[in-house]
């Protein structure tokens, strides 16, 4: 069965967890019931947006977006970094170098004990998010023997088939018939992550409200530990 994002992950007491995401929204779309159960056991969360998206217009506007809604999801504005970089740009591939220097970066000055991002697997659905695993992949491949050795906690992908026949009528089925665990969880996260990514406004809210609250990552919010696959390098 599913592990919920709401129960204990187990791992380090109190650790420090660097968030990487492609773009604004997306911790409040996908990773809002981890986020939780990390500071629910103590942890702190940091964040690192590698892209704020291709409209140069809005740019400054997502970047507010993104802090003002990890302030939702109980994350202080100092601890997000969201990168203005060119070539990491919505239309345009990823350079797996240039994430792993942003990366790089993020870990020098956040200093976390773990990672936490996308699977390889997310490549079926947008090459942003694959370019964070890779990225990540790369940085703990090449950096120096000096350098702390991170945890690796990967968010699982969810097939296509349960993305779109589930999702509109996933939340109904909680209320209606599932166990009361589901329910306290669909009335406190779902709330919670509904009011995070309301503040993404220049993201068409009313689908920002309805996909936090809705989709099926709100309720099978698989997180793995690849710390050792990571230390192998057998990420492959």
């Amino acid at each position: 069965m599913a592990s919920l994002g709401y129960e204990k992950i187990e791992g380090q007491d109190h650790g420090h967890w660097l968030l990487i995401i492609a773009r604004p929204r997306e911790e409040s779309y996908f990773f809002a019931p981890t986020l939780k159960a990390l500071q629910k056991q103590g942890d702190t969360v940091s964040v690192l947006c590698l892209s704020a998206l291709s409209d140069e217009s809005l740019k400054k506007s997502r970047q507010q977006e993104l802090r003002d809604a990890c302030r939702v999801l109980g994350i202080d504005a100092d601890r997000v970094r969201c990168i203005d970089d060119p070539s990491l740009r919505e239309d345009a591939e990823w350079a797996t170098e240039v994430v792993a220097g942003h990366i790089h970066e993020a870990v020098n000055y956040f200093r976390p004990t773990g990672a936490l991002t996308f699977d390889k697997n997310s490549g079926k659905y947008t090459h942003m998010h694959a370019a964070c695993y890779n990225g990540l992949v790369h940085y703990m491949n090449f950096k120096k023997e000096k350098e702390r050795v991170l945890r690796v906690k990967i968010l699982e992908t969810i097939p296509k088939w349960a993305l779109y026949d589930v999702y509109y009528i996933w939340t109904m089925m909680a209320t209606a018939w599932c166990k009361k665990s589901v329910q306290h969880y669909h009335t406190c996260w779902a709330r919670q992550a509904r009011r995070a990514a309301s503040k993404h406004v220049s993201q068409k809210k009313w689908y920002s409200c309805l996909a936090s609250g809705s989709r099926v990552y709100m309720f099978a919010n698989n997180v793995r530990d690849d710390t050792a696959q990571f230390a192998t390098g057998s990420t492959g």
